[in-house]
């Protein structure tokens, strides 16, 4: 969240630039790993390059319950010749408090199982009393996946950045995440990110579907202690979610996203499922047949399935199935078991 209270009085206007929460989804580093919008290139600017297709986003909020500090923001990716890229565009004004940024991010694929990204964003900010100043600053990050389910995230947000009275604007913050999807439709990620002026910050967020289309999403990040909470409807391309934040201190906050698109990120789980086998269809070819085919007709089982498809790879193909009595096992009676379920071709 953009920090209300900026060392009042220090001219240097420290930390002037803090990450802001984006959209629901992005309750800190941790969040950011499993990117579910363009809004993620807030604090994950390799996410243009691991969400599919392409997309956009529309956001509200009211961070700690105060009008003054209504964010609005909008957001899209898309892949141009291999290369993610995103944009997005945020800001809030009031008589007194002004900010808004624009940023840009491109990712790309070095090497299979790992994504790398950078972003370049202007800021301008205004404060009453204060007055008012600009900022460029580049973030950087790579998500790697060592394993399938298994992701590694990492990054510099900050990593250059033009001066306000006399310091960088936006603060050099340090991160690192991981995280994990045991079940297909859960997320679990971990986080840690050290600011250059306000010290270090951990955090960890989950992401569960408890039905097709419905998300659930909670985390919870220290210094302060705050807890987040999400909930996001799919319907095909759109999406609606909400999102509601606490503070030891503050009133809550609300945010609100609309999206559109094939954006959202889909890990695989660390164990795929198999896919279920395609039933048994009869009448087969018995010189074609499979093992779990012939297993599947009744009273064959799998001691004479494999019988048949050993004497066949020995003595080549039938072109009748009475050819099948040399086979050990097989007789009179069980012939005529198979003759309603076989064919020699």
């Amino acid at each position: 969240m953009v920090t209300v209270v900026l060392l009042s009085g220090a001219p240097a206007l420290y930390g002037a630039f803090e990450p802001c929460a984006e959209s629901p989804w992005l309750s800190g580093f941790a969040a950011a790993l499993f990117p579910r919008a363009a809004s993620a290139i807030a604090l994950n600017p390799a996410a243009p390059a691991m969400l599919k297709s392409w997309g956009f986003s529309a956001s509200a909020s009211r961070p700690f319950g105060l009008s003054q500090l209504g964010r609005l923001a909008v957001a899209g990716n898309t892949v141009i010749s291999g290369v993610g890229v995103g944009v997005l565009a945020s800001g809030t004004s009031s008589s007194d408090y002004s900010e808004f940024t624009l940023a840009a991010a491109g990712a790309f694929r070095p090497l299979r199982g790992l994504v790398a990204g950078a972003s370049l964003s202007a800021r301008r900010l205004s404060i009453a009393g204060f007055g008012a100043g600009g900022a460029v600053g580049l973030d950087a990050a790579v998500v790697a996946r060592p394993a399938q389910g298994v992701y590694l995230g990492g990054g510099c947000r900050g990593l250059c950045s033009s001066g306000l009275g006399g310091a960088g604007a936006v603060p050099r913050t340090l991160f690192a995440s991981a995280g994990v999807v045991p079940l297909s439709g859960l997320e679990i990620a971990l986080s840690a990110a050290f600011h250059q002026y306000t010290g270090a910050e951990y955090g960890v967020h989950s992401c569960f579907s408890p039905h097709p289309g419905v998300v659930l999403g909670v985390g919870c990040l220290s210094g302060p202690s705050r807890l987040s909470f999400s909930l996001g409807i799919d319907a095909g391309k759109a999406s609606v979610s909400y999102g509601y934040g606490t503070h030891p201190d503050l009133q809550g906050s609300h945010l609100g996203e609309v999206a559109w698109g094939n954006a959202a990120f889909s890990p695989a789980p660390l164990h795929q499922p198999e896919p279920p086998l395609p039933p048994v269809v009869f009448p087969l070819n018995v010189n074609t047949a499979s093992e779990r085919e012939l297993d599947a007709i009744p009273g064959i089982g799998p001691a004479k399935a494999s019988a048949i498809l050993q004497w066949l790879s020995e003595n080549g193909p039938v072109s009748s199935l009475e050819e099948l009595l040399s086979v050990p096992g097989i007789g009179p009676s069980t012939l005529e078991t198979l003759r309603r379920y076989l064919t020699a071709e």
